[in-house]
């Protein structure tokens, strides 16, 4: 059996090797150093493959927000119609209505 203690990757790659019960200073800065090395190569593999999807998914937020937005604007313009335009003309066809009734209410009172 080997008497060597060593770190060893996920694709079987021994990192650092050391006789067992020597004393010696690990750097571990270079040993980190390695290893970020390694994830990065790892993670712009992966970043190739999940470039698509997030397209999309960025192209879906984005159509999103952008419907939203339109849906916003299309109900503060119906707002707008309807405070401008039906409340004035509902009230003004009420209005008259009512006076009507009220000034036939009044003739017949004064002139009976």
């Amino acid at each position: 059996m080997d008497d060597t203690a060593s770190i060893v990757t996920a694709d079987n790659s021994t990192i650092y090797s050391t006789p067992i019960g020597t004393t010696s200073q690990i750097n571990l800065d270079s040993l980190t150093q390695e290893l970020e090395v390694e994830g990065e190569e790892e993670d712009y593999e992966c970043a190739e493959e999940e470039t698509e999807s997030d397209i999309e998914t960025i192209d879906y937020n984005a159509a999103l927000v952008d419907a939203q937005r339109q849906w916003e604007q299309s109900l503060d313009q119906l707002n707008k119609v309807f405070n401008w335009i039906l409340l004035p003309m509902i009230g003004k066809v009420i209005g008259r209505r009512s006076a009507r009734v009220i000034w036939q209410r009044v003739m017949n009172t004064i002139w009976n």
